[in-house]
């Protein structure tokens, strides 16, 4: 019988330390898993401030040939007021 309890003892000690690990690998996991979040987030913003910079640009390249044609049609007004 004090064999028995011995090995008991033994397998709960074990298994004890089983489970501190495997809590010490699962805190490790969610503290890894929260920089990740946090790389996603920060992705996500960075990401979305391109893009609007990408919009921005080409609604000025838009604006920018809308005034080129604005200037070109003054220029021939001016021509033709000239002649």
């Amino acid at each position: 019988m004090s064999q028995n309890v011995l090995e008991l003892q033994t397998e709960n000690e074990r298994l004890k330390s089983d489970l501190e690990d495997s809590h010490n690998k699962n805190r490790k996991l969610a503290q890894e898993n929260a920089l990740l979040v946090e790389q996603i987030r920060n992705f996500e913003k960075e990401s979305f401030e391109i893009q609007a910079k990408i919009k921005r640009g080409f609604e000025i390249e838009s604006e920018n040939k809308t005034h080129g044609q604005a200037i070109n049609s003054l220029r021939d007004n001016e021509r033709d007021l000239q002649r």
